[in-house]
């Protein structure tokens, strides 16, 4: 163990004697039987759960045809937009394109930077910010960007206000109640 440590710091910041030299086709072949079913990193290793061999049902021969049977002629399942469940409506599409705007982008850093990237609530600063809508981004569409209509919030803050006040019909009056000690 000292040996290799000795001569791993000798060779510390020396480049490697066979860099940009080519193996010979018998080496390399050589090599390729030598260390055949070797594992020597630990991303090869065995992993436990994992099955070796046939013992794995999916890789036998006989299961891969029934499963092959068993899907032919079935279309694969299409879940895009309203085949997912998941799927809001075109609104939800909207509200993502408005978000991803550079003039969004731009209002979100503007409210950061007025408040000092400081949680208007808990006085934290840094970590998970929001910027919070005062009156709500989906009733008020001319004030989504509006400087007087964003304030910064940590995500926990954030979440509170909603779990009190809920999402729809946010007013200045409810977020002044909020951030009263």
């Amino acid at each position: 163990m000292k040996t290799q440590k000795k001569i791993s710091e000798a060779n510390r910041g020396k480049p490697s004697p066979n860099k940009g030299k080519k193996m010979s086709e018998h080496q390399r072949l050589w090599m390729i039987e030598a260390f055949k079913g070797e594992h020597r990193s630990l991303k090869t290793e065995f992993k436990k759960g994992q099955f070796s061999g046939n013992k794995n049902p999916s890789k036998r021969l006989e299961i891969r045809r029934k499963i092959s049977e068993a899907k032919k002629g079935k279309p694969l399942p299409n879940f895009r937009r309203e085949n997912h469940p998941n799927w809001g409506g075109d609104e939800t599409l909207e509200h993502e394109r408005i978000r991803r705007r550079i003039e969004y982008k731009t209002w979100r850093q503007t409210i950061f930077l007025r408040d000092d990237w400081t949680c208007q609530k808990c006085k934290s600063r840094g970590g998970k910010l929001n910027v919070h809508h005062i009156f709500n981004f989906a009733d008020f569409s001319n004030l989504r960007i509006s400087v007087d209509n964003g304030i910064t919030l940590c995500k926990s803050c954030h979440k509170k206000f909603h779990g009190m006040f809920g999402v729809k019909n946010n007013t200045r009056k409810k977020l002044i109640n909020f951030l009263k000690p």
